[in-house]
């Protein structure tokens, strides 16, 4: 697994124990309305209570993720977490504004969808804002078989079916070509019961 990072690519990696704290400082690649459609209220930083959430449910084994870094940075990440039924699993993804629009929205969601799949997720189940037509383009770009399950509360929910078979996730930010992302160039001039909390706000 790769270990550097420079300003000129982004690297996908699995989730480490660490990287709850580094949430703290990352809040400064996502816009305000990122932040909202992700963690349904206005905010200009990671909410204190989805840092405590992921450490109480990464513990006991209903949560995992997969890491976008550049340069020192979490500039985005996909995460799902296990339902009741543990074969169901809620995915959401955030990410960064700069970051958008080059697929890694896509590729992070398909990455955290082998996770689920080797831990025996059959059933993914996204909740999307319905003006939030990039995480839509993405969710679509990963799961050709996406089904629209229905609209409520001003959020499309979505669910997808993955094989049952048994399959590990391949590894993870080892330097493969589709693991590797140019990061962008600065402006030249310089479901029902399933809430809010997990929307997805990743771009394609």
């Amino acid at each position: 697994m790769a270990s550097t990072t420079t300003a000129d690519t982004v690297r996908l990696r699995p989730w480490r124990s660490g990287d709850v704290d580094e949430l703290a400082r990352a809040a400064a690649h996502f816009s305000p309305n990122a932040l909202a459609a992700r963690f349904g209220a206005a905010s200009t930083t990671i909410p204190d209570w989805y840092r405590a959430h992921i450490v109480e449910a990464r513990a006991r084994g209903r949560w995992n993720a997969c890491v976008a870094h550049s340069g020192g940075h979490i500039v985005g990440w996909a995460e799902y977490g296990l339902d009741a039924d543990p074969g169901h699993a809620d995915i959401a993804a955030l990410v960064g504004d700069r970051y958008r629009g080059n697929g890694l929205g896509t590729r992070l969601i398909k990455h955290v969808a082998a996770l689920a799949r080797s831990v025996g997720v059959h059933v993914l189940h996204a909740q999307i804002r319905v003006d939030n037509h990039a995480a839509r383009k993405a969710l679509y770009a990963a799961f050709p078989n996406l089904r629209q399950t229905e609209l409520q509360d001003g959020q499309w929910h979505y669910a997808v079916d993955l094989p049952r078979a048994p399959n590990r996730p391949g590894p993870i930010g080892r330097g493969r070509p589709d693991d590797v992302t140019p990061a962008p160039r600065p402006p030249s001039s310089s479901r029902s019961r399933r809430g809010t909390r997990r929307g997805v706000d990743a771009s394609s």
